[in-house]
């Protein structure tokens, strides 16, 4: 019996420390301008992403209401970064956008990731 518990104990550390090591691994998104669900009375000046590490920016569109494009300026990075801020050139009008990206994650993998904000009449 006591052979047995050293064994499961050794495998649990194993089990622990793999997923430590996989958890630690997978690049997030840590915030964005729009911030998700937001609901905005300007047009935003610009989209932000910003990760948790060093990524490369591979996709970035913007859809509204209708699930139409919106043109934007995004060039794909060239360069891993941490945060990217996409101008938009011009003024959205009243409705629901969403924004759905992708990125080579730090650890090499394809992630991707979409928000949604809300633009609003003042009147």
């Amino acid at each position: 019996m006591e052979v047995f518990l050293t064994v499961l104990r050794r495998l649990l550390f194993i089990f622990c420390l793999i997923f430590t090591a996989f958890s630690f691994a997978h690049t997030k998104l840590q915030s964005t301008i729009p911030s998700d669900q937001s609901i905005l009375i300007d047009s935003p000046a610009l989209i932000a992403l910003n990760f948790n590490k060093a990524v490369n920016l591979i996709k970035l569109t913007l859809k509204d209401s209708n699930n139409n494009k919106v043109k934007i300026d995004f060039t794909p990075s060239k360069n891993k970064n941490s945060n990217f801020n996409v101008p938009l050139s011009n003024k959205l009008s009243q409705g629901i956008y969403s924004v759905a990206w992708t990125i080579i994650g730090a650890d090499g993998h394809k992630v991707k990731g979409d928000f949604s904000f809300t633009l609003k009449s003042t009147e």
